[in-house]
C-alpha cells in the first residue's frame, strides 16, 4: 500500500484574508490571523458545482483528506480552530458538516468562528440564530465533564 505525503508552502486569499497552508507528510495546516474572516469571506464566495452550502463542502473536503489518509489543521492565533480528515471524528462535525471527519478546537479558539458566523446570520436573517453556538457550547461542555471524569 502506497501512502501519499504532501509538501505544501500556499498562500490563499479570499477576500480580504490571506492564509497559509503549510505541510510535510500526511499532515497541513492552514494558518490565518483570521479565521472567522476567513470563514466570512468563504461564506460570501461562489461555491464550487454540487456544494450546497460552506458547512456542507466543509464535510465533503473532510471526508476526502481522511479517503486520502491526511489531515489539515486551521489555525488562527488563538491555536487550532478545527481540524478536518484522518483521525479527526466527532458527532459534532457530523451534525455541522454531515461529515464525522472534522474536530473542533478549543473554546478560545472557537468562540470568534462561533461568534462571526451568529452575526452574519442574525444580519442576513434579521432573527437571532442560537442553534449554532448552543450547541457547541452544550458540546465543549460535555467534553469538559468526559475529560474530568476520566
Amino acid at each position: 500500500m502506497h501512502t501519499l505525503a504532501l509538501q505544501a508552502d500556499l498562500v490563499l486569499t479570499v477576500g480580504d484574508v490571506r492564509a497559509r497552508i503549510i505541510g510535510d507528510g500526511d499532515r497541513l495546516t492552514l494558518v490565518t490571523a483570521d479565521p472567522a474572516g476567513l470563514w466570512d469571506e468563504a461564506a460570501h464566495a461562489e461555491l464550487p458545482p454540487g456544494a450546497s452550502s460552506l458547512s456542507r463542502l466543509l464535510g465533503q473536503v473532510a471526508g476526502a483528506l481522511d479517503s486520502a489518509g491526511l489531515t489539515l489543521d486551521v489555525a488562527g492565533d488563538d491555536g487550532t480552530v478545527l481540524a478536518l480528515g484522518r483521525g479527526c471524528r466527532s458527532v459534532l462535525g457530523r451534525v455541522l458538516t454531515g461529515d464525522r471527519h472534522l474536530r473542533l478546537g478549543s473554546a478560545k479558539a472557537v468562540y470568534p468562528l462561533v461568534a462571526r458566523m451568529a452575526r452574519t446570520r442574525v444580519a442576513a436573517r434579521r432573527r437571532v440564530v442560537l442553534a449554532v453556538p448552543l450547541g457547541l457550547g452544550l458540546a465543549f461542555l460535555m467534553r469538559a465533564v468526559l475529560r474530568r471524569n476520566r
